[in-house]
């Protein structure tokens, strides 16, 4: 009789020494990017924590933001006639500041109040999109892939600013990620509320239409061209119905601010040197959207949603640095993209076998270094952060702060004229503001949308009681200084006013006949 065949045990065969010494590697670079992406995050969060309270301007390009929600607040045109005067142009969607003004004035805060309303409504946004990064990667990859990618989304280059500051792009990014995720989901439902995100995004910030064309291609590309159709068209739609009916029963100025950026022009150089920034600073970023287009565009298990998303991404925001002014905002929804695909990756590796390991262990360990430059470039921003709060808080900073408040208290009274570039002064004399943004004044006026005779002719007539700027009017290359007064202005001033003093960063002026009026020796010529 036959016996019974022999079950006898076996080891498993070795894998290959490159296998093996591959899997070794990959999983010394997985951990260690773990371990810099925990390190980046938590000096995020102390940059943070510095940042927000600070009761001094955070970022010169948040006083205009501020003041516009509290425009909101009081009622106030939102987009005014700024080629007349106030010159406060808005080139923005109104769903940042409208939501700002109406919690303060819920809230009844002051000007001052407004300000860390909007930082918590971006620093808000930018956790919503942490948390959303982190449950999608922990549905698709795993909860340790969620929880990971939630840790890296946070402390990349284009966070630094663009995370705490007064300004909508963080929450344009929540709503246009959210928005896409709905967008390509195989639920109506889903797509209708997708549908609205992305209306939201674009009427919070007009680029982040961006996150509509990913979720059109997507579909397209996905063989859902029904949905395609329906989410282009229907947003597309909506959105020049409430520009048109805006426009006529809201703001006159609604739909062409809309525009406004369109004009801006283009400056090669500056690109140039963003994109150098970028790289050099946050090549992680970078690395990160290398990564997701391999794994989902070439693998076996492809994901054509995410990879129409990141080239959409990746090619929108090269294009967008074109633009003068351009700043690495233009870059935050990497962010997404990065957490994504490493998350992936991590998922990736866990389950490779043969050759798949080996090369999976070069990207691992490619991003483990470039995560290694971006926690270089954050700590150096989380020490000044945490130094200048200590130093606002001591002796000299409080007095410091002491000056401010006397210049903030000249602005707020509404019996003295002050012209300044400093947008933190504009904005205290409220519906009197100038132009809240000086950058943007500057360039309006420099390329010829904007006739700034009205400000240069109250210079010349003496009628300001007193001129503050941030830089000397009389430095030789005050004409390069881009959040400077107009030329022409400081031309003017520079005839009829006279240095008088230097408080809390501000050169003051006072006109010449005032000194003479008061018996005052004139110090210099207000050139020096």
């Amino acid at each position: 009789m036959p016996g019974r065949p022999f079950i006898g045990r076996f080891p498993a065969p070795k894998p290959p020494w490159h296998e093996s010494w591959a899997r070794r590697a990959g999983k010394l670079a997985l951990g260690g990017l773990a371990v810099l992406a925990v390190g980046r995050a938590l000096l995020y969060l102390i940059y943070l924590g510095s940042r927000f309270g600070t009761l001094l301007e955070v970022y010169m390009l948040e006083a205009k933001m501020v003041h516009l929600a509290w425009r909101v607040q009081h009622g106030l045109s939102l987009y005014p006639a700024w080629r007349e005067g106030p010159h406060v142009a808005n080139f923005f969607g109104p769903v940042y500041f409208v939501l700002v003004g109406l919690l303060g004035r819920a809230s009844g805060a002051d000007l001052d109040g407004l300000f860390p309303i909007a930082r918590g409504v971006t620093v808000g946004a930018t956790l919503a999109t942490t948390l959303l990064i982190g449950l999608y990667a922990g549905r698709r990859f795993g909860a340790g892939a969620g929880v990971l990618a939630a840790i890296v989304s946070l402390g990349s280059a284009p966070m630094i600013g663009f995370g705490v500051m007064a300004r909508p792009d963080a929450l344009a990014d929540f709503l246009g990620f959210a928005g896409f995720l709905l967008a390509v989901s195989r639920s109506r439902r889903g797509v209708f509320a997708g549908s609205l995100l992305l209306l939201l995004a674009i009427f919070t910030k007009q680029t982040a239409v961006v996150y509509l064309l990913a979720a059109c291609l997507a579909n397209l590309w996905n063989a859902r061209r029904a949905a395609a159709l329906g989410i282009g068209g229907g947003v597309v739609l909506a959105a020049l119905s409430i520009a048109a009916i805006g426009t006529l029963v809201w703001e006159p100025r609604f739909a062409s601010d809309l525009m406004g950026e369109f004009w801006s022009p283009r400056d090669l150089t500056a690109c140039r040197a963003l994109l150098r920034r970028f790289v050099l600073n946050s090549p992680d970023l970078l690395m990160g959207a290398l990564i997701g287009l391999i794994l989902w565009g070439l693998q076996p298990t492809r994901d054509l949603s995410l990879w129409t998303l990141t080239i959409v991404l990746l090619t929108t925001s090269l294009a967008a640095s074109l633009k003068k002014g351009a700043d690495l905002n233009y870059f935050l929804g990497l962010r997404s993209i990065e957490a994504l695909a490493i998350a992936a990756l991590w998922s990736a590796f866990k389950d490779a076998k043969g050759l798949r390991v080996v090369w999976l262990s070069v990207p691992a360990t490619a991003t483990a270094l470039g995560l290694l430059i971006s926690v270089v470039d954050i700590v150096p921003q989380a020490e000044f952060a945490s130094h200048q709060r200590a130093f606002m808080s001591g002796r000299i900073g409080r007095a410091k702060l002491r000056q401010h408040k006397d210049l903030v208290q000249l602005c707020r009274d509404p019996a003295a004229r002050v012209l300044t570039d400093d947008g933190l002064l504009d904005i205290q004399q409220g519906a009197r503001t100038a132009f809240g943004d000086p950058w943007l004044f500057r360039l309006l006026a420099s390329t010829g949308r904007l006739d700034p005779s009205d400000l240069k002719r109250a210079v010349e007539e003496e009628r300001y009681d007193w001129i503050l700027t941030t830089k000397a009017l009389g430095d030789a290359d005050y004409q390069d200084y881009d959040f400077g007064l107009p030329m022409p202005i400081v031309e003017a001033a520079r005839k009829h006013y006279v240095l008088d003093g230097w408080r809390a960063g501000n050169f003051l002026y006072r006109p010449h006949k005032q000194r003479k009026a008061m018996g005052l020796e004139s110090p210099n010529d207000g050139r020096s």
